[in-house]
This record gives structure tokens, C-alpha cells and sequence, in this order.
């Protein structure tokens, strides 16, 4: 499906942390931000083979994030696919849940959510704002018979707009992980 692809990342989660691929969608996100930043063109690409595929020990990978240089125009492939992949987003009310007046900076971050890349177009992740207290979190119901690892990469990856476009915070990382403004 790519040509003249050179350079990938592997994501590769450690089976022993729990919340591993969540940090790989979150980290990976950012590396894709800033290569794009700088010009590259990059794109995910889950795993369409075995999604268990042994690195080392107890590690796995998870997919990869492929980078470079890509041309002016587009080739008629990649506007078909493009085409096709093209989705409509959720709304930040459908992926909030708000109790009490909301501040600016949580409609901030969710306006960041809206643009954030997810597995499938799905866009899983719940944020909730109860008495200035937000958190975020995922069913893994949903995705879970199709692509488990993929619904945890789309969570890191929410979290890290959120932050983002309140320009600053930190997460906890896991279901229902808070966020604390900065």
C-alpha cells in the first residue's frame, strides 16, 4: 500500500507495564507531530498481520509510524485512498461527559480531541469534567474483539491533544487517569 517507504518507527509495548501502549499512542503522537512540524509526511499503520508479533522477551509490537519525504501531488492512490478514509469526526459534546459548568480550557482541549488521528475513525475516548475534576476513558467493548491494542494507542493519543490544547498539564496514565492543569 506505501511506496518508497525507507523509515518506520516500531512501536513495541513492554508486556509488563499495563498502561504501555496507552504511552505509545501518546509518545508516538508527539514524534508525528514534530516530524510533521518539520515537514515530513508520516502516517500509522496498525499491524494487518499477527497483532501479537514477538520482538523480545516480553515485548510486542504494536504497529509502526512510517516517515519522510513525500511528493507535491498527491497520486491518484492517495487521493482514493484519502477519499476513502475520510470520516466525520466526533462532536467534543459526543466524547464529553460534563457535570457543572465546564471551564474554557477543558472546551479548549476537547476542540484538540476533535482533530486528534484514531484507529478505524471510531474516536473512543470519554472525557469527563465533574466540578472542575476531568478524566478520561475508554470501554474497551467497543474495539475489543477487533483491535484491543489499537483503542489504547487512540487513548494516548486523545490524552495528548487534550493537553495540548490546553496548552499544558499532565495525565495519569490508565482508565479514568486525571488530568492536573498546570
Amino acid at each position: 500500500m506505501f511506496s518508497g517507504v525507507n523509515d518506520y518507527v516500531g512501536l513495541i509495548a513492554d508486556g509488563n507495564d499495563d498502561t504501555a501502549t496507552e504511552k505509545l499512542g501518546y509518545y508516538g503522537e508527539l514524534l508525528v507531530l514534530h516530524a510533521t512540524a518539520m515537514g515530513l509526511g508520516t502516517c500509522w499503520v496498525g499491524m494487518s498481520g499477527d497483532r501479537s508479533l514477538r520482538v523480545s522477551g516480553n515485548e510486542t509490537l504494536v504497529c509502526t509510524i512510517i516517515l519522510g519525504n513525500t511528493d507535491e501531488k498527491d497520486s491518484l492512490k492517495e487521493r482514493l485512498i484519502r477519499g476513502f478514509a475520510h470520516r466525520k469526526t466526533k462532536s467534543a459534546r459526543e466524547m464529553s461527559a460534563i457535570e457543572g459548568p465546564a471551564p474554557d480550557w477543558f472546551t479548549q482541549g476537547m476542540e484538540a480531541v476533535e482533530r486528534a488521528p484514531s484507529a478505524m475513525n471510531r474516536q473512543p475516548v470519554m472525557f469527563s469534567c465533574k466540578n472542575g475534576k476531568v478524566t478520561a476513558s475508554v470501554n474497551p467493548s467497543p474495539l475489543g474483539f477487533l483491535a484491543p491494542g489499537l483503542l489504547w494507542l487512540d487513548f494516548g493519543i486523545a490524552k495528548l491533544h487534550f493537553e495540548l490544547g490546553v496548552d499544558g498539564g499532565k495525565w495519569d496514565w490508565g482508565n479514568n487517569g486525571e488530568f492536573v492543569r498546570q
